[in-house]
């Protein structure tokens, strides 16, 4: 869980003015989210609260929900009717982010890095590639699936962590338990995993 957490970090960020290429938004954001973190880290340690508020101001922003929803969910998507759609965005929206939030002050300087980023004209669905060097002197490396939006700006709508794509794995283990015992079940689950997460 531990290399989740950065990946998320680096690319949630302030909103820009202009909407920035895909690298630049990965890049240009990374030391002003940790060092943000990091200046409030010892009141963010006594107050949690400020801490997912904080996570959901840089966060959020960046993220296409819907998007990861419907890949995640699959053909599940097209049967939720609009109420379940809506609720499993808003609780997964919560998990991430109490999740991420839980873990974030685990981070202890691992040095980033990028590789070459290339982008056609016309491209709206790009990757950007990274890794952290891990203390125990491995390199993670960990993929950005960023879609453009109507709007111009790149938003992310999955991470992969070493091979291991956010999408991919939620969309199994999802999927088994609609299959198993329907939406609804699913929707409690991780409504009571959210509860969990903040006692």
């Amino acid at each position: 869980m531990k290399w989740l957490v950065f990946p998320l970090l680096l690319w949630s960020a302030f909103v820009f003015a202009d909407p920035l290429p895909p690298d630049a938004l990965i890049k240009q954001t990374t030391e002003r989210a940790l060092a943000e973190l990091e200046e409030k880290r010892s009141a963010l340690e006594q107050e949690p609260e400020k801490l997912y508020q904080l996570v959901n101001e840089i966060l959020l922003p960046h993220v296409d929900f819907e998007h990861t929803a419907r890949l995640i969910l699959g053909r599940h998507w097209r049967t939720a009717d609009a109420a379940q759609r809506q609720r499993f965005i808003d609780e997964f929206k919560t998990l991430l982010l109490r999740t991420y939030a839980a873990a974030v002050f685990e981070y202890d300087g691992e040095k980033i890095s990028y590789k070459p980023f290339r982008m056609n004209d016309g491209d709206t669905i790009v990757t950007v590639h990274a890794q952290i060097q891990s203390r125990d002197g491995l390199p993670i490396p960990f993929q950005y699936a960023l879609a453009k939006s109507e709007s111009g700006d790149w938003k992310v709508f999955d991470i992969a962590i070493d091979g291991i794509s956010l999408v991919t794995n939620y969309r199994t283990s999802y999927g088994r338990l609609i299959r198993e015992k329907g939406m609804d079940v699913l929707l409690d689950t991780l409504a009571d995993k959210n509860k969990q997460l903040i006692q």
